[in-house]
């Protein structure tokens, strides 16, 4: 599994070790690597931009299927006006990596491999809103999306002509959900929260989503059942972005998206965006379901997008899952005046691997909410981190139906003292100045590599 820790990387990881595959997942991030040992798989540093790296790894793992999963789009949501910039490793990635993975391959001896696609955008904007597998991708793209598109065509390319190995395309949808730009914390999902994301007019560029559950179920079929060829991982319900992206806001509680037109949308967002919003196609899921046997869970992203502020990937370095729970009654209840007890709702309850601790991602109890330590993604420096460790519990905050102007007590850890001054600078920018919380900082060492802070807070309802 090359990619192994990326959104769908983990998901997948997880769900083959479940069906007893051995997998080994590669990353080049070092620090990632007892995350990977923490999943059940077996680890391995490699550079896929290194042939020789990448043939000796696939060497001694000796596959009988190799999964590319491998991206670099952290920055693209955050950064549209510069499409081309955001994908500039990526196209490496599905250019010279898939050549070096299928070289590995046939000196390996394996059998099959599984390769990221896209559906949407690629497809040629004519014609009828949603596309087969059969159908032409885009002939002339715009500046900002022709060499992301010839990155794609050289990785299906490459796949589907090598001809000593059973090569798998899946085009998949949007990803959303539990560690996506579309899950709760996500930068998509931020945008949409603080209408930040807006409907170029007019809004009717067709969009095929997919539940990162249900591509980690798809891709799984393909390892094990797929046939050659292409397939488009995607929901059933293709929607025009004046459609869903009004949805979306609403499930999460946020004011409608605001709208411009598409002269105005070309200056501040970028064209590629432009061609998202009005003119991208959706993918028809027909053959998935023929071929893989597979179905989606969530059926339609209105089904989907309904669970986002319920669920949000668990982890060291992410969100915990915030489904919530059965409510439960103490069995020693804690008790109101006069006797009653009072309610303890669980949220999140994540059961983990033996070496990792049972938790609660938050707890409710009578009109005190206790969220469990919130941790940012283990990249940036301190101020970036203390930033997205605050907006995930601003998040958190408002699940529960309470907000930072109630918070009652804040406790901070730090990796290094040197870092508070920083630190500090990036929580008052955030903290309620007339309704401060009692707070205490200490250094500590923190679980998961890279992590600078974490914070765990108790707000009144």
């Amino acid at each position: 599994m090359v990619g192994a820790t990326g959104a769908i990387g983990r998901r997948l990881v997880q769900l083959l070790v479940e069906r007893g595959h051995h997998v080994v997942g590669t990353t080049r991030s070092p620090q990632k690597i007892e995350e990977l040992r923490a999943l059940g798989v077996e680890p391995a540093q490699v550079d896929l931009l290194d042939s020789g790296a990448a043939t000796a790894a696939v060497r001694r793992a000796r596959p009988e299927v190799i999964v590319h999963q491998a991206t670099a789009l952290s920055g693209l949501a955050s950064r549209p006006r510069f499409w081309d910039q955001s994908f500039a490793l990526t196209n490496r990635l599905r250019v010279e990596g898939t050549d070096h993975l299928i070289a590995a391959a046939r000196v390996a001896g394996a059998r099959r491999l599984v390769a990221q696609s896209f559906a949407g955008w690629p497809y040629a904007h004519v014609s009828g809103p949603i596309k087969s597998e059969e159908d032409p991708l885009d002939p002339d793209p715009v500046h900002a999306l022709r060499a992301p598109l010839a990155a794609i065509r050289h990785l299906e390319a490459a796949v589907a002509t090598a001809d000593d190995l059973e090569g798998v395309i899946l085009r998949y949808g949007a990803f959303y959900g539990p560690g996506t730009s579309l899950g709760v914390g996500g930068v998509h999902f931020e945008q949409i929260r603080r209408r930040r994301l807006l409907i170029i007019e007019p809004g009717m560029g067709v969009w095929s989503f997919v539940h990162i559950d249900d591509a980690a179920t798809a891709t799984a079929a393909a390892i094990e059942l797929g046939a050659r060829g292409i397939y488009n991982i995607v929901d059933d319900d293709p929607a025009p972005v004046s459609e869903w992206l009004p949805a979306l806001a609403a499930a999460i509680g946020a004011k409608p998206p605001l709208r411009v037109p598409r002269w105005l949308g070309r200056l501040v967002a970028g064209e590629a965006a432009v061609v998202l919003m009005t003119e991208a196609r959706g993918a028809s899921n027909a053959k998935a379901k023929r071929v893989l046997g597979w179905q989606p869970s969530y059926a339609s992203w209105r089904n989907g997008f309904r669970q986002l502020l319920t669920a949000s990937e668990s982890g060291p370095d992410t969100l915990p899952r915030m489904r919530r729970g059965a409510t439960l009654r103490s069995s020693h209840p804690h008790l109101k005046r006069g006797g009653t007890p009072m309610e303890i709702s669980r949220y999140g309850i994540v059961q983990r691997p033996n070496s990792l601790p049972h938790i609660s991602g938050a707890v409710v109890h009578g009109g005190t909410v206790y969220l469990r330590g919130v941790t940012p993604d283990p990249d940036g420096d301190i101020t970036s981190q203390t930033r997205q460790v605050l907006e995930r519990i601003d998040t958190l905050l408002a699940q529960a139906g309470t907000s930072k102007s109630k918070l009652l007590t804040a406790q901070v850890w730090l990796s290094d003292m040197r870092l508070f001054e920083a630190h500090n600078a990036a929580w008052n920018e955030w903290v309620d100045r007339e309704n401060p919380p009692v707070r205490a900082c200490v250094r500590a060492d923190l679980v998961g590599p890279g992590l600078l802070v974490e914070i765990m807070v108790t707000a009144a309802r």
